[in-house]
């Protein structure tokens, strides 16, 4: 990922935040720009991992974590130092919304998105401005759906302007969003301004893996910063516990 990310940035790509961008779009007339942003499902010493590469690249991008991830407490005092390495590394912090969680609720959207986006701005004290829509359904695409004064990375009419590209589950070669900056590059600018490209840091921390390795890794690791703060605090917790994975159901399971 980060020769692609250096690719970018030798086609001339100017590569930034969603909240940088969105701040200073209207100037921009010269430019084209990589809006790099982070979904962060399921594991935040990935997302650490991450942004530190970054930062060796010179490279400033969103990292959106969950409120209501089903593998980290975002409070923790695991999740709390990654998220001073993010923000050491001069990365921006946004909310990762899981939309499917209010799905059948009759509580209007923009509320739920406020107040948990102004949730991790006072417990982090840095400004939370921006919010993507965790596997995001039609409501979360519905532009009427959010009112507020938060950038929506998939329905704001400024991120609506760039070409967008996810690396979800791994499905797409990450080397194509330089073919299509490459494609940009023979448009004029104004109608071609950039690409909003999603990465989640999880597939690229761990190698070279199938999705269900990495999701074995990621299991780990989250298990592994619970046990070191248990060991910490805990006084009878004991000794560190080994744990192995089985996958059940598949043709000769396997274990981690």
């Amino acid at each position: 990922m980060t020769e692609v990310l250096s690719q970018m940035k030798d086609l001339g790509y100017q590569i930034l935040g969603v909240r940088n961008f969105v701040s200073t779009d209207k100037p921009r007339i010269s430019t084209r720009s990589l809006v790099l942003r982070h979904d962060v499902d399921a594991d935040m010493r990935a997302a650490a991992r991450l942004a530190i590469w970054e930062q060796t690249l010179g490279v400033c991008s969103t990292y959106l974590v969950m409120l209501q991830s089903p593998l980290y407490n975002l409070f923790s005092r695991d999740s709390c130092q990654t998220i001073d390495a993010i923000l050491s590394a001069g990365h921006e912090l946004g909310l990762h919304f899981d939309v499917a969680f209010n799905e059948s609720r009759s509580q209007d959207l923009t509320d739920i998105i406020d107040s948990q986006a102004q949730a991790i701005s006072d417990f982090f004290s840095v400004p939370v401005t921006t919010f993507s829509a965790h596997q995001p359904t039609a409501r979360a695409l519905d532009p009427e759906s959010y009112t507020g004064s938060l950038v929506s990375c998939y329905t704001h009419p400024i991120m609506k302007r760039l070409a967008y590209f996810s690396d979800s589950n791994r499905e797409r070669e990450i080397e194509q969003v330089v073919d299509l900056a490459k494609t940009q590059l023979t448009e004029p600018i104004e109608c071609a301004p950039g690409i909003q490209l999603l990465i989640h840091p999880m597939w690229w921390v761990y190698g070279n893996r199938e999705p269900a390795d990495v999701w074995d890794r990621v299991l780990l690791s989250n298990l592994a910063g619970a046990q070191e703060q248990l060991a910490l605090t805990e006084r009878a917790f004991g000794l560190p516990r080994q744990v192995k994975l089985t996958r059940l159901h598949d043709e000769g399971a396997t274990s981690t």
